[in-house]
This record gives C-alpha cells, sequence and structure tokens, in this order.
C-alpha cells in the first residue's frame, strides 16, 4: 500500500491512512512529530542551525538542508553504492549510514559518502603529497621530468 502524496509504503491500511493524513497536512515535509506540521520553536532553530563537525567547526550547511540533500542523494558520491551495498556487516568501524563530507580547513559542504570512502578520502588528504611524489616517480626510481 502506497502513500498518493509521497509513495512512501505502508504496511497496512490503519497506518496507509494516518501517514496520508499527515503528508497531506504537511507538504513540506517537515518532521512534525505529531502536532500536524506546527514545529516547535526550539525545533526549528534545531533545523535552522549550521551544523558543527567533531571538532566543533562550523560546516556551511543546516540541519534542514541536509536532511534534503540526503533525500535526494541516497547513493555514495564517490563509488555510487547505497549504504546497503557498501557495508554488508555491523561493525564499530563501518556504521550503517552516510557521512557528510566537508572541507576541515574552509568547513565547504561537499556531499555524502560511505563511511569506507570517507576514511579512505581522509587517508588520501592526509598523505596526498606523499603519494602524488610516489606516483611521479619511473620504474627505475627516477623521477619523471
Amino acid at each position: 500500500m502506497e502513500c498518493k502524496y509521497c509513495g512512501r509504503e505502508c504496511k497496512n491500511e490503519n497506518s496507509l491512512r494516518n501517514h496520508e493524513r499527515m503528508c497531506h497536512s504537511n507538504p513540506e515535509k517537515q518532521i512534525s512529530y505529531g502536532n500536524h506540521g506546527k514545529m516547535p520553536n526550539h525545533t526549528k532553530r534545531y533545523y535552522q542551525t549550521k551544523i558543527k563537525d567533531r571538532d566543533g567547526k562550523e560546516v556551511n550547511i543546516t540541519r534542514y538542508q541536509l536532511d534534503q540533500y540526503m533525500i535526494e542523494h541516497q547513493k555514495c558520491e564517490i563509488c555510487g553504492q547505497t549504504i546497503d551495498e557498501s557495508c554488508k556487516w555491523e561493525s564499530k568501524f563501518a556504521p550503517k549510514h552516510l557521512c557528510m563530507d566537508h572541507d576541515h580547513n574552509t568547513g565547504e559542504f561537499r556531499g555524502v559518502l560511505c563511511s569506507r570512502c570517507n576514511r579512505q578520502l581522509g587517508w588520501y588528504e592526509k598523505y596526498k603529497e606523499n603519494i602524488e611524489s610516489y606516483l611521479s616517480k619511473n620504474k627505475d626510481g627516477m623521477l619523471v621530468q
């Protein structure tokens, strides 16, 4: 059973009816927590503030913008895999979610990546000069001119 407003699959007629009622009263798909689309002020502020990374630096995207971006981009932007394809098992080192990628120097939001590509990109950025120096060598260990 599919919602006629958003296309979401519902388990039974009762949940479909309730979901369609909420979809119809909340056309912008804001998180409403059962209050029929009237979001409390503290929740609005939460979605309108810019996100901070682990170091406490501000990233130039709000939570609402990130939620909208994640709805549109369901796949890793490097390897193209969905989260179910990229994480085959539950692991504390490979969480089952897409990561928000950003430039740590400028705070510029770049996109969403699976946890594997996000870790590898961070490693590459850390050792970029060494990697490029290594790749510029020819087979004899001499630098290519």
